[in-house]
């Protein structure tokens, strides 16, 4: 007899989706981890307009994601994070339980180190739009997405899909050239007056500049240069500091 599928329903509350998840070791959860893996999968065969679901939509507070990939095949993240981003792309967005879409800066392209179902660790290169949707899942799991949305998201309204595709592209030079940076710099001069929001700051510079390579760092293990965790060791870092400092700046925009 076929083993029985639960379809779990979406949580689409985007409160309970302002958490961050917590890493998981697979070793010692792996029963766990691939109850996760499968309810994502169950739940994505069983909504074929989703092509990507994270854990924290399904009420589990962990980093797995799962992604629908070309022929329908359904990739699982666990402990995702990127480790290279290189150029940048426009999104149109929107998410179940939030208002309207919105016009939102991606990577066109992304370096991405994750661990499989079975613990071993992988990389993968992705490209416009796997890339886009790659960072999406990454908001999701830090449960920034709505906060990027409010804070640095152009909303869009049906309008927009009447406008020419001369329109269109001048809303869109708008937007990289005049609404985001502005919106930057909002967002650093609340920043500036916070001490704990700069040092977290030049913290995540440090650890960008590793990343993208301006800055190079490699640990010595047993007396040897260990190229192999270089990378995976500065984007967790990495990563830990930036929910750090979009925790602050969500509760000064008193968001929840």
């Amino acid at each position: 007899m076929a083993k029985k599928k639960y379809v779990l329903a979406i949580v689409k509350d985007p409160k309970k989706l302002s958490e961050r998840c917590d890493e998981i070791n697979v070793a010692e959860n792996y029963a766990y981890v691939r109850k996760v893996i499968n309810d994502l999968k169950d739940t994505l065969k069983a909504n074929k307009d989703l092509v990507a679901l994270a854990a924290p939509q399904l009420g589990h507070k962990t980093r797995i994601f799962c992604i629908k990939f070309a022929d329908e095949d359904i990739k699982a993240f666990v402990n995702p994070m990127v480790t290279k981003v290189e150029g940048k792309c426009l999104m149109i967005e929107n998410m179940d339980g939030f208002d309207g879409e919105y016009m939102l800066q991606r990577p066109q392209r992304l370096m991405v180190g994750y661990q499989m179902p079975s613990g071993n660790y992988n990389e993968l290169s992705l490209k416009h739009p796997m890339s886009a949707l790659f960072d999406k899942m990454i908001d999701l799991i830090d449960g920034t997405l709505f906060f990027k949305y409010e804070s640095v998201g152009l909303p869009i309204d049906k309008d927009y899909y009447k406008a020419s595709q001369e329109e269109k592209e001048e809303l869109h030079k708008w937007y990289f050239d005049t609404y985001l940076p502005t919106r930057i710099k909002a967002l650093e001069d609340i920043a500036s007056k916070d001490e704990g929001i700069q040092k977290l700051q030049d913290k995540i510079r440090y650890y960008t500049s590793v990343i993208d390579g301006t800055t190079e760092t490699v640990p010595v293990i047993n007396g040897e240069l260990d190229f192999e965790h270089s990378s995976r060791k500065v984007a967790e870092e990495e990563a830990e500091g930036r929910k750090e400092y979009l925790d602050k700046l969500k509760d000064k925009f008193g968001v929840k």
